[in-house]
Parts: structure tokens; C-alpha cells; sequence
């Protein structure tokens, strides 16, 4: 079994290959000289294979190249309220940069932000928190790979986010990128690809600034920032099986995992949009009083009490 760089360290991945057999339907794994699943809720039998020579090891099944991909993403997207229609090619064309974006009541913004994205991804996959607005039907692009519409019983970021990341699990890529509808990367310092090129790395943090009054100005005093920048991890290698482990409601880092991290010096900048003018802040102030119910930020005073000192965007260097 397959993944990336973990044939040698056979005994530290035990529990992670545990959930990667789970989510193509095995429920139970049998370790010995032979390696064997056992199951009994999918149809179509899965070979295995003997170690012949002992210290060898020789991939039999790779989660990237699945041959019952297809059928077994068919069945967990089953669980959805709708989603769009997935063709084998789709789930086998290896990118390199696939997008992962949760949506709420986007309708206003979507259609800018899938035209901007387009441009830094090689694929998105769209999780629709069961919009009030048509936000779904507005998900179309030619790099959309997949959109999908979930029941909503609360705001529950976290689980939108690995709703994601299982989803993300049946394409063939190389990294995973978290964006929000209201964010946009500054023409400047765009250039994810470059990133990764850095083989000794498997997680970049991106600088986002939040805009403020106007496109041209941003928050110098926002909470929590270097004069403005805040720094969060965004974008890492993809690993098989992935999910956030975290008990924040709000403000958490949306990564799987903390290893080989690059969080300096990575020349990327994220505009955030969502607290460009008064309206805005106003409601994201009653939103944050409402659901911060762990008070992860002291107070959201800074939202509406008029004390941001604003600087140009176009003087920031990285």
C-alpha cells in the first residue's frame, strides 16, 4: 500500500493507512507475512500480495490511481443533498494545485472569484453549506471540477473543511489549497507554482491583509497582524487521507497537519474582501458575538469602532 514516502516506516503509518482503507469501504486490516483486507460492504474483490524476500515492498494498491475510484466516490457523494456529475478522466488527470473552497451565500462574489482563480489552480472543488441565495447554480467554470451542496444544521466551518478534504482524497493531486470566496492574491505575489518546486517543504503560510474602507487601503492595526500581514498556513502536499484535528469553532488554521513547514519568506499575498466597508464589518461583528462562543479573539471591537490605521497596498513588499 502506497502513499508518499511511507514504504519504509511501515510500523509509525499503521493508523493512518487504517483510515485510508476505511474510506474505500475496508473495515478491517489483517498485517502478517501477507497483507490482506478483509471486507464485506464492497462488491469488487481486491488482490493482494506476499513479500517474498523479507525488507521488500512492492505497492500493490496506490490510493492516487485507485481503479474503483470512480464507483466508490459515487457512493460517499451519496450522503449530499446534489452535486455535479464526476467522469472517471476527471478523478485520474493528475494536477498539481487543487483549490478547496466552502461557500455560504456567496451569489455576489462567486462569479469573480472563480474567473480570478482560474488562473492559480489547476481545479476547485466547491462545498455549498446549503446557500439561501442561488450560489450553487453559480458554481460553473471550466476548472470546477466538482461542486456539492450539504445539509445545513449549524455554522460548522470545520466540518465543511473536511468535508473538503475527504472529497479531495479521490483526485489525483499534488497539493491542496484552502481559499474563501472573499479572498483574491495580489497580481504581485501570485506564484503558487513556484512554491512548489520547494521539495523540502510540504506546507507554505501565505501573508493576507484585509482591505479596508477600498481596494487600495488595508487594516495596519487588524488583531493579531505584522502591521497588517497576517501570516496562515494555506497550502500543503497532498497525503491520502487528510482531516483538520482541532477544537476551535472559529479562526483555526486550516491545515491537516504541522510537518516541514515554510512560514517566512514565501512571496505570496491574499487580499481579503469580506471587511472592505462598514456594512460588512457590522454584520461580521454580530456573526463573530454570536458563534465565537470560545472567545478565540478577546473582543471584535476593532470592527466597527472606527481606530484602524490604514496603509496602501501598493507599498507593501514581501
Amino acid at each position: 500500500i502506497g502513499g508518499y514516502r511511507e514504504a519504509r516506516n511501515w510500523n509509525k503509518m499503521h493508523n493512518d493507512l487504517t483510515q485510508r482503507l476505511e474510506a474505500i469501504g475496508i473495515k478491517r486490516l489483517c498485517l502478517g507475512k501477507t497483507i490482506r483486507p478483509y471486507f464485506s460492504h464492497i462488491s469488487k474483490p481486491i488482490e493482494y500480495f506476499s513479500c517474498q524476500k523479507k525488507n521488500t515492498f512492492k505497492p500493490y494498491y496506490q490510493w492516487q490511481t485507485d481503479r474503483f475510484k470512480l464507483s466508490t466516490c459515487r457512493t460517499y457523494l451519496k450522503q449530499f443533498l446534489c452535486h455535479s456529475e464526476l467522469n472517471e478522466e476527471v478523478l485520474k488527470q493528475k494536477r498539481k494545485i487543487l483549490m478547496l473552497v466552502p461557500v455560504y451565500n456567496e451569489a455576489k462574489s462567486l462569479p469573480g472569484f472563480i474567473n480570478h482563480m482560474s488562473y492559480f489552480c489547476d481545479g476547485m472543488i466547491f462545498l455549498d453549506d446549503n446557500s439561501t441565495d442561488n450560489s450553487y447554480e453559480l458554481i460553473k467554470g471550466e476548472k470546477v471540477l466538482l461542486k456539492i451542496k450539504k445539509r445545513r444544521e449549524f455554522f460548522n466551518d470545520i466540518d465543511n473543511r473536511n468535508k473538503l478534504l475527504e472529497v479531495s482524497f479521490f483526485f489525483n493531486t499534488e497539493w491542496l489549497l484552502f481559499m474563501d470566496v472573499d479572498e483574491r492574491f495580489d497580481p504581485r505575489y501570485c506564484n503558487l507554482y513556484q512554491l512548489t518546486r520547494q521539495i523540502k517543504f510540504d506546507v507554505f503560510a501565505f501573508n493576507i491583509i484585509h482591505l479596508w474602507d477600498n481596494i487600495d487601503t488595508y487594516n495596519s492595526t487588524f488583531p493579531n497582524s505584522n502591521q497588517g500581514l497576517v501570516r496562515t498556513c494555506r497550502m500543503f502536499q497532498s497525503k491520502g487521507h487528510l482531516q483538520i484535528n482541532t477544537q476551535k469553532i472559529l479562526h483555526f488554521t486550516p491545515i491537516p497537519y504541522f510537518t516541514r513547514l515554510k512560514l517566512t519568506n514565501n512571496p505570496i499575498l491574499v487580499h481579503h474582501l469580506g471587511n472592505i466597508d462598514i456594512e460588512a464589518r457590522k454584520q461580521k461583528y454580530g456573526f463573530y458575538q454570536k458563534e465565537d462562543r470560545q472567545k478565540n479573539i478577546e473582543n471584535y471591537e476593532y470592527l466597527i469602532n472606527g481606530s484602524a490605521i490604514l496603509k496602501e497596498v501598493s507599498k507593501i513588499k514581501i
